[in-house]
């Protein structure tokens, strides 16, 4: 009976450990370390059936397997699909190739404040916090559509003034 409450604090203690992991991670980190974990898994599946004989099973049914995969990756396109169709990937009405909710009236010192930037700050060194900035908020790099098109115009403020 004792053993039963240690191997369940030890359980509680590893989920504390691996939930306080989880919010600190990047997502490329965590994909990384699902796709680990899944390897592993089907690894250890792979072995416990191979031990208990029924290795010869598993292989017979993995043509039933392929075929739920099929429709999986078949309603995942739909999803993709509908998503696109429903407005989260529409097209800027105004053709400028910026998006348009992002656009705003911004003050010199929200534009400073951004940039992190002091009053008077030279042209180079706009432009040095803007590369810095944005070469971490991308879209392309992981970063935020949002992020990005504050400084950018942040950059177009401070540099049209």
């Amino acid at each position: 009976m004792i053993s039963y409450l240690i191997l369940g604090l030890i359980l509680v203690f590893c989920v504390y450990i691996l939930l306080r992991w989880f919010a600190q991670a990047t997502p490329q980190d965590v994909f990384r370390v699902l796709k680990w974990l899944l390897f592993c898994l089907v690894l250890v599946a792979i072995v416990f059936l191979a031990l208990s004989g029924k290795l010869g099973l598993a292989f017979a049914a993995l043509p039933a397997l392929f075929v739920w995969f099929g429709r999986l990756r078949i309603f995942m396109s739909v999803i993709r699909m509908l998503r696109g169709f429903f407005g989260m990937s529409k097209p800027n009405p105004s053709g400028t190739g910026q998006n348009t909710a992002f656009e705003g009236v911004m003050s010199h010192e929200e534009a400073l404040a951004i940039l992190g930037l002091d009053v008077g700050a030279l042209p180079q060194e706009i432009k040095a916090a803007y590369h810095r900035l944005i070469s971490q908020a991308h879209p392309d790099k992981g970063g935020s559509d949002y992020l990005a098109a504050k400084i950018n115009q942040a950059r177009d403020v401070l540099l049209n003034d």
